[in-house]
């Protein structure tokens, strides 16, 4: 029985496997390894990262970043980490007491900058063979 490769499998198909028989053996056609080293993420056109097939981007380290945490004298402390610099409350609270320079404030508020290093931030994976038909 004869396979007919354009019609199960036309150029510009993806094919993942975990056997290390390459689809030019199995299927014929001309197949290259696709997307060494990366995930896939389905098109959406809404969004500038994911617009258009075959563009790369990301790393696999957390990329240095910066927020800030601030509280008023009493209230709850808040983390900036959402959209549009908005301050998203994290349920803790200090004693303003507490700090040996209490008359050093210049306010009643009181705003610290954390910063991130540049640590891993791999998602979950799974390593196969993902190739893709190009003839």
């Amino acid at each position: 029985m004869m396979i007919n490769l354009d019609f199960i499998y036309p150029i510009g198909t993806i094919y993942e496997t975990t056997s290390t028989v390459h689809p030019n053996t199995l299927f014929g056609g001309t197949w290259e390894l696709y997307g060494a080293g990366r995930v896939t993420v389905c098109r959406d056109s809404s969004q500038n990262e994911f617009n258009t097939i075959g563009k790369t981007g990301g790393s696999k380290y957390l990329q240095s970043h910066n927020h800030n945490l601030w509280q008023a004298a009493g209230s709850e402390v808040r983390l900036n980490y959402g959209e549009g610099g908005t301050y998203n409350k994290i349920g803790l609270t200090y004693n303003w007491a507490a700090f040996p320079d209490e008359g050093s404030k210049i306010s009643t508020t009181d705003v610290l900058n954390l910063t991130t290093g540049n640590s891993g931030n791999l998602q979950p994976y799974i390593v196969v063979y993902r190739y893709r038909r190009v003839a």
